[in-house]
């Protein structure tokens, strides 16, 4: 009968020592770990599945990207014109990414959705439901369209007397089989 703590590490030797992601919300330093991630995945021992390292990636960036998208506040409506950009915090809530986590962002989401399609349309998805991983792909850049549209808020508050050509509802028919998912897609 074994510890937990020695079970916890000979699960991290057998999947090649890949650290955990951050998690303190920090754009470039979750970017930084996971291109790191992704060479370890590369190179790790022949004794570690590659499908698990590769899903083991996509969902810690889900949960990454959910958490931020989890802090923009709930407008579903349109709202009244804003001529004096001080008012922005006020009408839109804090600001979520900065300017340059937007450009850090869109090569995650990049990243993201490259490994997803490689793994959806290879044979490492054999068992995986390959509704939901297309489902998640869309939410990953659905929630990256949503902070880039509340930074420009901020940026341009104009912005919020008009609508975009996206409609949320439109998501209700993606596949999400966790709660983190759901939760996100009901944000």
């Amino acid at each position: 009968n074994r510890d937990l703590s020695a079970i916890e590490r000979l699960q991290l030797s057998n999947i090649g020592m890949i650290e955990e992601p951050p998690a303190d919300g920090d754009v470039t330093r979750f970017t930084v770990w996971a291109g790191r991630s992704l060479k370890a995945g590369e190179s790790t021992i022949a004794t570690c599945d590659p499908a698990y390292l590769t899903r083991r990636w996509l969902c810690a960036v889900e949960t990454f990207v959910y958490g931020l998208a989890a802090k923009l506040p709930l407008i579903r409506h349109m709202m009244p014109v804003v001529i004096n950009s001080d008012q922005s915090d006020n009408l839109f809530g804090p600001i979520v990414i900065n300017d340059a986590d937007v450009g850090t962002l869109y090569n995650l989401v990049l990243a993201y959705v490259a490994v997803s399609s490689s793994f959806r349309e290879g044979q490492q998805s054999a068992g995986c439901w390959v509704t939901n991983i297309k489902s998640r792909e869309i939410l990953v850049s659905w929630c990256y369209f949503c902070m880039v549209h509340h930074n420009a808020l901020h940026q341009f508050p104009l912005l919020g007397n008009y609508s975009v050509g996206l409609d949320y509802a439109d998501l209700q028919h993606l596949v999400m089989n966790d709660m983190n998912a759901r939760f996100t897609l009901n944000h």
